[in-house]
């Protein structure tokens, strides 16, 4: 098994691992790597999560997505959200939805392993997964802020607001 830590790109915020990236031929794990944050998605990250799919070697048959710490992952991080402005925000949102489109039309199947809060733009990169799997202490949520916007890209990435999600196995 070999580990590979990505590390913020030049020109993005961070000064510390965001996403840890795990091989264990024929399987890739990657984990994002926030816990301080609740494993916030950021701008970095969520750039780290689309090299690691396009770097995948060629004996890659699946990935296993999850979060370190008591979370998978409890939102977008706001921090960012004041340092925008509207075009920047459309961007964002377009580079974002790259990524997730990778993860969810990508070469390889993605399962999700989901604990803790599993919120906003936790709950859209979860529903970019093709399987998801839940512990029992799982918890989803869509805040009233990015409702809309969140509920409506689960929908459209899960077909017609089917969520599905399997128990996690005790």
């Amino acid at each position: 098994m070999t580990t590979t830590e990505l590390r913020p790109t030049a020109g993005l915020p961070g000064r510390f691992t965001m996403l840890r990236v795990e091989t264990d031929d024929p399987v890739v794990h990657p984990r994002l790597n926030r816990p301080d944050k609740r494993n916030a998605p950021n701008e970095t990250l969520v750039r780290g999560l689309q090299t690691a799919l396009v770097n995948l070697s060629k004996d890659t048959r699946m990935a296993v997505l999850s979060g370190e710490g008591a979370h998978f992952s409890a939102g977008r991080d706001l921090s960012e959200v004041g340092e925008q402005s509207v075009a920047e925000g459309i961007v964002h949102s377009r580079r974002w939805h790259a990524a997730f489109d990778l993860i969810q039309f990508g070469p390889v199947p993605v399962i999700a392993v989901l604990h803790g809060a599993v919120a906003g733009g936790g709950l859209e990169l979860a529903s970019t997964a093709h399987r998801r799997m839940a512990k029992p202490a799982a918890s989803t949520a869509c805040p009233t802020a990015s409702a809309a916007s969140a509920s409506a890209a689960a929908a459209r990435r899960t077909g017609q607001g089917r969520w599905a999600c399997r128990a996690w196995p005790t």
